[in-house]
């Protein structure tokens, strides 16, 4: 948590250093482990043929800031409807990394991105709620395997 706890502290200061422009998101990307089902490995990164076309596994991310969002045809702002901390699940291919020579930051493996608010596939309220719905989804998993 503590790039989003820095990431407030940015947005509260009197003087912004930047500001994301319409429905520009920065994410951090979350770590994802492998899943194991009935003795099937399905490791972090794969690629799924669907129809001929291949797909990669999706990311969870968590939303660091957010622009402004758009105006309608009235010229009233129109918000995003993500929030600074939610979970969200994005394409692999959704994410334009901030530096493609390793993490911006020296230390830990922490990722940051750009994505926009159109290329989000499910959004979690929060942390609390992204790891609730992972452990009712851990809960069914084990019930389904006995």
């Amino acid at each position: 948590m503590s790039f989003l706890n820095a990431f407030k502290k940015l947005n509260l200061q009197r003087q912004p250093l930047f500001r994301l422009i319409g429905d520009c998101i920065l994410v951090e990307i979350l770590e994802t482990k492998e899943i194991k089902t009935k003795g099937i490995i399905i490791p972090t990164e794969f690629k799924k043929s669907v129809d001929g076309v291949f797909v990669d596994r999706p990311l969870f991310a968590r939303v660091l800031l957010i622009g402004e969002g758009f105006y309608d045809e009235e010229n009233q702002p129109v918000p995003l409807e993500v929030e600074m901390g939610d979970i969200v699940l994005i394409g692999q291919h959704a994410v334009r990394r901030i530096s493609y020579f390793g993490p911006l930051v020296s230390s830990g493996t922490t990722v940051l991105g750009m994505i926009r608010e159109s290329e989000i596939q499910m959004r979690f309220f929060g942390e609390n709620a992204y790891k609730t719905a992972m452990s009712l989804l851990e809960e069914e998993k084990k019930e389904n395997v006995k």
